[in-house]
C-alpha cells in the first residue's frame, strides 16, 4: 500500500487556498487540531518511525452554522491514487429520549503499531508555503472518524463494556445503540429520568460522556441539567427531523430547479427529493396526477407525521392492517397500526410502506403483479414484527385481486420435475444450498470423504491412513474437499462452462478443475492467479467464497475483496457479487 502522501499534500494545498479568504474558518480549523494535540487525540509523527505501513489521510471541513460545533473536520480514508489499492422502535413508545456520545470515535485509543496509517498534513502558518518546517506531519492516537471500520470498532468497544456491566438498562442500551446515538424509551417521565441518570453513570464509567439529551416529555427535559440537555427541540434522528415538543417527524424536500423536463430530471427530483427510509411517502393521495402537479408538490414540500403510532400500556390492543395494490408499472404495500383503547376508541396510523417498479425485462399481468404486492407485504409484515416490541392481536392483509387470492388458497402445486426415479436418485447432492459458511461446507465434505474412505474398499480418495485418526480434518483433507466441491459444482453447470470455452479459454487441469487460461501466462504470479478456477455464476458456491473472503480479511471493501477472489477464482460478474456481499454483511 502506497503512503498516499502526494494525494494528501495536493488536497492540503487546495484546502489552504480555499481557506485564505476566510480567516474565521481557518482559525476554527487550526483550533480543532490544537485541541486534539492538547487532549492527546493526535501527536506529531516522527520520520524515523519503523512501522510496517504508513498512510496519509486527506481531510476537509463540514460547515454547519446551525449546530453548536459549526466547523467539523472529516477525514477521507477512502482516498487513494489512481490504480492503487431500528428506527421503527423509536415510534412505538409513549415516552422516548435520545442522546449523543460526545466525540465518540475519539475516545478509543489506537495501538502504537496502527497509528502511522492515520497520518495527515497541516501547517503552522497558512500565509507561508506548505514546505519545510511549516509543514507538519501528524498522526492519530485515537480512532478517527472517516475510516469505514471506525463505526464497527466503536460499536464493539461500547457493547463490550455495556454487556460486562451490571446495569439494569444494559440490555436496552445494547439494542438501541446506533453508532454514536442512544435511544431510550420509558413508560413514564420518571422512568426516563431514572434511565437518564443510569445511562449517564454507565457511560461515565467507561470514559465517555452522553450529552444532548432530548425527550418528547417537557417534564423530562426540565429534569435534565442544562449542560446535558439539547439546545434545540428539533433534531435529526437517523436522518429524519424530529420535533420533540410536537412529537412529530418531518420529511422535507428542498427546491430543485430544472429548466428542461426529462427522464433524468424527473428521477433526480423524485428519488433525490428526501430521505424516506420507512417509505412514509409511498401512499398517494390521488390516483392520477400530471407531472406538473407532482412537480409542484415536490418543490419545497414538507410532510409532518406523528412519531407515536401505538400506545404501550395495558389498556390497549393493537392490530396490523396491510394494504397491497398494483398497476401495470408498479406494485406497493402499506402497513397501518390500529390501536384500540380500553373504552373502545380506535386510532389508525401509517407505520411503514414499500413500493417496487414492475419488472421491465418481461411484461407481467396485473394478477401476477398483485401477487407480488402480497409477497412484499408479507415480507414487510415479517420484518416489522421482528423489529418492534409490540404484540399484535390480529394481522390482516387486504387485496382487491380475487385471482391472486384464489392462487394463494388453491391446491395447485408444482408439476413433477422428473418421472425417472433413477435420474432423481443419481443427481449429485451437495450441501451448498443448505450451508451458509464456506469453511463449514469444506469441513462437512472432508468428514464425509473420511467416512467413505474408512468404510469403502475402493481407495479412490487421495487420503492417508494417519489422517483418518485425527479428530479434525487436516489441511490436506480440506484441500481435497475443496477440489471435490468445486469439481462437482462445475459438473452440474458443465454445459454453461463449455459454452464459455471459446470466449474465456476454459480448460481442465490435472485435478479435473476447469480453469480460465488467459493472457497472463508470462506474469510473475502464482499459478492460481494466472489461471484462476472457474466458478459457475449460477452456483451458490461463489456467494459462499465471497462471504468467506470478506470475513477472513476483516470485512474488507469491494476492491480488496475483488482482488482476493481473483487471486484464485474466476466468477462472472464478480464485482456485482462483491457489492451484494458487502450490502448483506
Amino acid at each position: 500500500m502506497k503512503d498516499n502522501f502526494n494525494v494528501a499534500y495536493r488536497r492540503l494545498q487546495n484546502l489552504l487556498r480555499s481557506l485564505q479568504g476566510d480567516k474565521e474558518k481557518y482559525s476554527m480549523y487550526n483550533e480543532t487540531f490544537i485541541s486534539y494535540l492538547r487532549e492527546g487525540i493526535i501527536e506529531e509523527a516522527k520520520d524515523n518511525s519503523n512501522r510496517v505501513a504508513k498512510f496519509y489521510l486527506p481531510h476537509r471541513h463540514v460547515w454547519t452554522p446551525s449546530k453548536s460545533t459549526q466547523l467539523r473536520v472529516v477525514f477521507d480514508a477512502s482516498s487513494h491514487a489512481k490504480d492503487e489499492l431500528s428506527l421503527n422502535d423509536f415510534r412505538t413508545h409513549l415516552y422516548t429520549m435520545v442522546a449523543d456520545i460526545q466525540k465518540a470515535f475519539l475516545q478509543i485509543r489506537l495501538p502504537e503499531s496502527h497509528r502511522d496509517v492515520t497520518r495527515f498534513l497541516w501547517v503552522d502558518d497558512a500565509s507561508q508555503p506548505a514546505t519545510g518546517s511549516n509543514l507538519k506531519h501528524y498522526r492519530f492516537c485515537r480512532v478517527p472518524f472517516g475510516i469505514n471500520a471506525s463505526p464497527a470498532i466503536l460499536n464493539q468497544c461500547i457493547l463490550k463494556y455495556i454487556e460486562g456491566s451490571q446495569s439494569e438498562i444494559s440490555q436496552e442500551l445494547s439494542n438501541s445503540l446506533y453508532v454514536d446515538n442512544v435511544f431510550l424509551e420509558g413508560k413514564s417521565p420518571d422512568d426516563l429520568l431514572h434511565k437518564y441518570t443510569e445511562s449517564k453513570r454507565l457511560f461515565s464509567s467507561i470514559g465517555m460522556n452522553l450529552r444532548d439529551y432530548l425527550s418528547n416529555s417537557a417534564h423530562v427535559n426540565i429534569g435534565i441539567p442544562a449542560l446535558d440537555r439539547a439546545s434545540s427541540t428539533e433534531i435529526k434522528v437517523l436522518g429524519m427531523l424530529w420535533n420533540a415538543m410536537e412529537d412529530t417527524i418531518s420529511l422535507k424536500c428542498g427546491e430543485k430547479q430544472a429548466n428542461k423536463i426529462s427522464k433524468r430530471t424527473i428521477l433526480s427530483q423524485i428519488n433525490g427529493c428526501c430521505f424516506d427510509p420507512l417509505g412514509l411517502l409511498t401512499p398517494l393521495e390521488e390516483d392520477e396526477l400530471s407531472w406538473k402537479a407532482i412537480k409542484s408538490k415536490i418543490i419545497g414540500f414538507q410532510v409532518t407525521l406523528p412519531r407515536k403510532v401505538v400506545q404501550n400500556n395495558n389498556s390497549t390492543s393493537h392490530t396490523l392492517s396491510v394494504f397491497v395494490d398494483s398497476s401495470k408499472r408498479a406494485y406497493a404495500c402499506s402497513i397501518y397500526v390500529t390501536t384500540t383503547s380500553y373504552h373502545g376508541v380506535e386510532e389508525s396510523r401509517l407505520f411503514t410502506a414499500k413500493s417496487e417498479i414492475a419488472p421491465i425485462n418481461k411484461e407481467q399481468t396485473i394478477p401476477r403483479l398483485e401477487l407480488l404486492s402480497i409477497f412484499i407485504g408479507l415480507g414487510l409484515v415479517e420484518s416489522t414484527i421482528q423489529k418492534i416490541n409490540v404484540k399484535f392481536e390480529k394481522i390482516s392483509i387486504f387485496s382487491d385481486s380475487t385471482i391472486a387470492l384464489c392462487w394463494i388458497q388453491g391446491n395447485r402445486r408444482l408439476p413433477p420435475i422428473a418421472s425417472n426415479i433413477a435420474e432423481i436418485a443419481t443427481d449429485p447432492i451437495w450441501p451448498t444450498d443448505r450451508v451458509s459458511n464456506y469453511t463449514k461446507l469444506l469441513r462437512i465434505v472432508a468428514y464425509s470423504a473420511r467416512f467413505i474412505r474408512k468404510t469403502s474398499k475402493d481407495k479412490y480418495l487421495p487420503l492417508k491412513g494417519e489422517q483418518l485418526q485425527t479428530v479434525t480434518p487436516s489441511t490436506r483433507e480440506v484441500m481435497d474437499a475443496e477440489i471435490l466441491v468445486i469439481r462437482e459444482q462445475q459438473a452440474i453447470f458443465k454445459s454453461q462452462l463449455l459454452m464459455q470455452n471459446k470466449q474465456l479459454n476454459v480448460k481442465t487441469d490435472i485435478n479435473g478443475l476447469y480453469r480460465r487460461f488467459g493472457r497472463l501466462q508470462n506474469a510473475d504470479l502464482d499459478f492460481s492467479a494466472v489461471n484462476p478456477v472457474h466458478i459457475p455464476k449460477q452456483s451458490k458456491l461463489g456467494v459462499l467464497i465471497a462471504s468467506h473472503l470478506h470475513n477472513a480479511f476483516v470485512h474488507c471493501g469491494i476492491n480488496q475483496l475483488l482482488y482476493n477472489i481473483r487471486r484464485r477464482f474466476w466468477i462472472s460478474s464478480d464485482r456485482a457479487l462483491c457489492k451484494r456481499t458487502l450490502k448483506h454483511c
